[in-house]
């Protein structure tokens, strides 16, 4: 009863909500916008806007790598992730430095494109699939968080729904912060990133 009632956020395209919580920590709040429910496999299909919202006081950008890592690689997708090899070393080559509370990321479909932007600023433009890559990651059958996929799925309580959406606008990032993380434009990227 409770996914039937459920099912009509997909209808409306709304925003949902979760928690990208790794063992009972908060890493990220995360929307996704303008979702479309696939029937076959309960995962969502399409996505045209994923936003981060930085909850922990500091994440290094090998922390960033490595939770996004993990993510994708015990997510049961279907992509291969060699398929994606210059996309990801693009993605997290383009966090220059530690990811401070409220700071924003988000990926958003544009001509064809993932654009990158982090506090305001484009910082890259991926392949259109990479955002799908990431969607489904977080969102299928078995899902690295569960608590994060059924947030993004709109399987949660109104209330929580709620919550997670006040948190998610409580703050706005700093003129500062916003000046701070722009300058990571003028260093040059990396073409391969260690995963190390």
């Amino acid at each position: 009863m409770f996914l039937i009632l459920a099912t009509p956020a997909f209808a409306a395209s709304e925003r949902t909500y979760g928690n990208f919580e790794v063992l009972g920590k908060s890493w990220f709040l995360v929307a996704l916008n303008n979702t479309a429910e696939s029937g076959k496999q309960g995962t969502v299909t399409e996505g045209t806007r994923l936003e981060l919202k930085v909850v922990e006081d500091e994440i290094s950008p090998r922390r960033f790598r490595q939770l996004w890592m993990e993510a994708l690689a015990s997510a049961g997708t279907t992509h291969k992730m060699a398929d994606y090899q210059q996309d990801l070393d693009r993605f997290f080559s383009s966090v220059k430095g530690a990811l401070l509370k409220d700071d924003r990321i988000s990926l958003e479909l544009q001509s064809g494109d993932t654009v990158l932007v982090i506090n305001h600023y484009d910082h890259a433009h991926l392949s259109a699939e990479f955002m799908s890559l990431l969607v489904d990651s977080l969102t299928a059958r078995i899902a690295p968080i569960p608590q994060l996929r059924q947030g993004l799925l709109g399987l949660i309580e109104p209330e929580q729904m709620i919550a997670l959406e006040n948190e998610f606008h409580a703050e706005e990032i700093p003129l500062q912060r916003i000046s701070q993380t722009s300058r990571w434009l003028r260093f040059p990227s990396k073409t391969r990133v260690s995963q190390l």
